[in-house]
């Protein structure tokens, strides 16, 4: 199970919102810890949105990409 914790307080993340962009986290997993940010991403064709840490963002990005063909530069980071 993997938990994202605020770095600063050390509090569990329920659930992210727009509020936290920007935010330094640590995601914890039962194998690693690793600190990362909170951010989000838009596509500007699907209108398909997505906030999350970096790592999640940019697998989002990876497949996303796939989706509407690699030539496409269609995703725009807000």
């Amino acid at each position: 199970m993997e938990h994202i914790r605020c770095a600063e307080t050390g509090q569990i993340i329920e659930k992210l919102d727009t509020s936290m962009i920007g935010r330094r986290v640590i995601v914890e997993t039962q194998t690693t810890a690793a600190t990362d940010w909170i951010d989000e991403v838009y596509c500007p064709v699907c209108e398909a949105w997505m906030i999350g840490t970096r790592a999640t963002i940019g697998a989002f990005l990876t497949r996303h990409g796939a989706y509407h063909g690699h030539n496409a530069h269609v995703i725009d980071q807000m």
